[in-house]
C-alpha cells in the first residue's frame, strides 16, 4: 500500500500541484506575484497544506482501523461469551435431567413407574389405600417441577421429551392415576395443572381427565311434632 506520508520528502513543482489536486488541497491565495507580473507558486505553504492534508489522510486511515479492530474485538468477546454460555447451559440442563431422572425412579415416583412397567397399570401392586395415594402424588409432584423447568428452558425439551413423556403418557392412561386426578381437581381444581400442561406439550394420548363431582349430603329433615 503506497501511503504518502512515508515518503522521505515533499513533491515539488509540478509534482506537488498534482498531489495537491489529489489530495483536494485548496489553492487559495497560493500563488503569489512575480517579477515581470507572473505568478509564482508558493511552494512552502502548499508544502505545508499537502502535508496536513497527509496528516488527516492519515488520521482518518487509523482511526478507522482502529474502530474496526474495536467492532472485531467486541464481536470476538460476545461470540466467545454466547459459546461459554451455551456449553454453561447445556452442561446445567445436562445436570437437571439426571436430578429428575433419579427423582422420578425414586420413592413412590419409582414405584409407580415400576408397576407401570412391569404390569401395564396399577391393579396389581402391592400396596394400596393412602400409601398409593401418597406414590401417585409423588409421581404428579414430580412432573410439576418437571413441567416448571420445561417452560422456563432450564432443560433441553427434545431430550426432556424422549426422556420423560413415556412414562407419563402412561401414568395418564392409568385408572387409578386417573381417579386420583379427578379426585384432586374435584376439591382444588387447578391442582396438578402443570402435569396436564406438560402433556398437552408434549401432545400426550390420553382420555381427557374431568374433575370429579361430588354429590352435596342430603339436608336431614327433623319431624314435625304430631306428624305421622
Amino acid at each position: 500500500m503506497n501511503l504518502p506520508w512515508r515518503r522521505k520528502q515533499l513533491p515539488t513543482g509540478d509534482a506537488l500541484e498534482s498531489e495537491a489536486a489529489r489530495l483536494g488541497v485548496s489553492l487559495h491565495e497560493i500563488y503569489k506575484g512575480g517579477a515581470q507580473g507572473h505568478t509564482i507558486l508558493d511552494e512552502p505553504e502548499l508544502q505545508r497544506r499537502v502535508l496536513a492534508a497527509w496528516s488527516e489522510q492519515r488520521s482518518a486511515v487509523l482511526s478507522f482501523v482502529q474502530t474496526v479492530g474495536i467492532i472485531f474485538t467486541l464481536l470476538l468477546t460476545l461470540g466467545l461469551a454466547l459459546w461459554i454460555g451455551h456449553r454453561e447451559s447445556k452442561r446445567e440442563s445436562a445436570d437437571l435431567m439426571l436430578r429428575f431422572d433419579e427423582l422420578l425412579n425414586s420413592g413412590g415416583s419409582g414405584r409407580v413407574i415400576k408397576a407401570l412397567n412391569l404390569n401395564g397399570n396399577l391393579d396389581h401392586v402391592g400396596f394400596g389405600g393412602e400409601a398409593l395415594d401418597d406414590a401417585i402424588d409423588d409421581l404428579l409432584s414430580d412432573y410439576e417441577l418437571l413441567d416448571a423447568a420445561y417452560r422456563n428452558n432450564l432443560i433441553d425439551k427434545d431430550i426432556a421429551y424422549d426422556a420423560f413423556s413415556y412414562d407419563l403418557e402412561r401414568a395418564l392412561r392409568d385408572p387409578k392415576v386417573r381417579q386420583y386426578l379427578s379426585d384432586s381437581m374435584g376439591e382444588e381444581r387447578d391442582v396438578y395443572s402443570g402435569v396436564l400442561e406438560l402433556a398437552g406439550a408434549w401432545k400426550l394420548n390420553y382420555p381427557v381427565i374431568l374433575p370429579a363431582t361430588h354429590a352435596a349430603p342430603k339436608a336431614s329433615v327433623t319431624p314435625t311434632p304430631g306428624a305421622r
